[in-house]
């Protein structure tokens, strides 16, 4: 049927590719070598003006005789990431073997569901079974390592609001930092986790009352913590409004953070600087090998 959207196109079954289903099959069969897994793929874009190349949903169930924890323990001596859904459904994922992420979700019955879509017209993945997003719980080395890298972020932050003299802007809403959260990602031959800053410091730096001069105090605190300035650009946009940015790195590269320095009012205002932290986050920790 043809309307103003376009014509409609029905779902075409497609195979769910050989290394995806090895893939899996490998991790079942780790804790059930008798599972029979079931595949099933269909295309999921039905706008004909909007049908990229590799639109695909790729579905499998499976009843393993075994627990969650035994998949978990599976999963990890694969590679694969541990993640908990915010119904406390154990989701085990992998960012690094097939292109993109895989992820299947571990019932307490042994049922075991996968569903990945890419570019659909509609996402179904709740409605086949899924449990919705899921954030990683490392496990304990690979937790260890991550805490230690937060730490690293947490600690030049403190120094550098009290360096700068950091405080909220009156009569503007201003947040701190809040704790961020963990991603999946690939790490190599394994996938595995990272800290990404989900809530962003933006108050005033009082200390001076320029940007070069707060750049210049930001710049010390972060090389007193052995960290590299990767950029300190300062900017200046058609209406005179000025502004530095600023990217520093630890030394071992395992987290960044990105800063913006600017005024609250017009150009050449003299009301404070704003200091707003754009991005932090540490590198990606692999799961441990078991």
């Amino acid at each position: 049927m043809c309307g103003l959207a376009g014509c409609a196109e029905e779902e075409k079954p497609i195979d769910v590719p050989g290394p995806v289903q090895d893939g899996v099959r490998a991790l079942l069969t780790a804790v059930d070598p008798d599972v029979r897994p079931e595949f099933a793929g269909e295309t999921c874009n039905t706008d004909r003006l909007a049908d990229p190349p590799d639109d695909h949903r790729w579905r499998m169930t499976a009843k393993v005789a075994g627990t969650p924890e035994d998949l978990r323990d599976a999963g990890v001596k694969l590679g694969w990431q541990p993640e908990r859904a915010e119904d406390g459904t154990l989701l085990l994922a992998n960012h690094h073997q097939f292109g993109e992420p895989v992820e299947v979700a571990v019932r307490d019955d042994g049922t075991v569901v996968m569903v990945v879509e890419k570019d659909c017209a509609g996402f179904k993945e709740i409605e086949l079974g899924m449990p919705g997003v899921g954030e990683p719980e490392p496990t304990t080395g690979q937790g260890e390592r991550l805490e230690a890298m937060v730490d690293d972020v947490n600690d030049l932050l403190h120094d550098v609001r009290r360096e700068l003299r950091i405080r909220p802007k009156e009569d503007v809403y201003v947040e701190e930092m809040g704790p961020g959260g963990y991603v999946g990602c690939a790490a190599g031959e394994r996938s595995g986790a990272k800290w990404v800053n989900q809530k962003l410091d933006y108050a005033e730096a009082t200390r001076d009352d320029d940007l070069p001069a707060t750049a210049d105090r930001f710049v010390a605190v972060a090389k007193d913590h052995d960290w590299r300035v990767d950029e300190n650009e300062p900017d200046t946009d058609a209406k005179g409004n000025k502004w530095v940015s600023l990217a520093i790195s630890s030394k071992d590269g395992r987290a960044s953070m990105t800063v913006s320095l600017s005024f609250w009012g017009p150009a050449n205002a003299t009301d404070g600087v704003r200091f707003h932290v754009t991005g932090a986050k540490t590198s990606c920790v692999p799961v441990d090998p078991s």
